[in-house]
């Protein structure tokens, strides 16, 4: 059995896995009557199945060629982001002005993380 077909199985295994907990946590839940944590625990749910989905997308784009190094820090990074961008809206508190803001700062961020990463092999390489 090879590698890949292993990592795919156990890719669909986390997905299977997180749907039905999110069936029982969500069906169970009335979020007018929780307390807040367990809305926080509802968003890590979610954050949690939003990096699977993005991960498992980012191994599916690679099967047709495109090549993308670094999935877990991309997954990551998409996450972090439209988590953010979740938890603001939910909260009322997403306006057009801190979508931008928070586009440029993923952006940079990215790039810095990349940058500063790319240094640190170069370093190593001398």
């Amino acid at each position: 059995m090879h590698i890949k077909s292993l990592t795919h199985k156990k890719l669909a295994t986390t997905l299977l896995a997180l749907l039905v907990l999110d069936g029982y946590f969500y069906g169970s839940l009335n979020s007018t009557k929780v307390a807040p944590f367990v809305l926080i625990i509802g968003l890590v749910i979610l954050a949690t199945n939003i990096y699977t989905l993005f991960y498992g997308v980012i191994s599916l784009i690679r099967l047709y060629g495109i090549p993308i190094k670094k999935k877990k820090r991309v997954s990551l990074y998409a996450t972090l982001f439209l988590g953010l961008l979740i938890a603001l809206q939910s909260m009322g508190a997403l306006s057009a002005k801190d979508f931008i803001v928070m586009v440029l700062l993923a952006v940079v961020g990215y790039g810095y993380v990349s940058h500063t990463g790319m240094t640190k092999q170069k370093e190593q390489n001398l």
